[in-house]
């Protein structure tokens, strides 16, 4: 808040914890563990909002942050990676 300065209202608006889960598909939530603990908050209560149907996979990835997370994406045998292979196969 203090360097973007967003309402409330706009806050809602943009967070999909606030949207409505999606009809099919499902969604993988994860966040490095070296985030604050308001983004660490945020990726539970899309999980809470959503339910386990629609949020299966909810996780802090270790030593990660918004950066470093994405890296790991492409590298074999990382989490995410395997995330992302397994949302491929289904």
């Amino acid at each position: 808040q203090e360097t973007l300065h967003l309402t409330e209202a706009q806050v809602a608006r943009v967070s999909p914890a606030w949207m409505s889960a999606p009809q099919t598909g499902w969604l993988a939530s994860v966040v490095g563990g070296d985030e604050t603990a308001e983004f660490l908050r945020h990726n539970q209560l899309i999980e809470q909002a959503w339910g386990k149907q629609a949020v299966p996979i909810c996780e802090k990835l270790p030593g990660l942050n918004h950066f470093s997370v994405l890296e790991t994406l492409a590298l074999p045998g990382q989490r995410l990676h395997q995330i992302a292979l397994e949302m491929l196969r289904t």
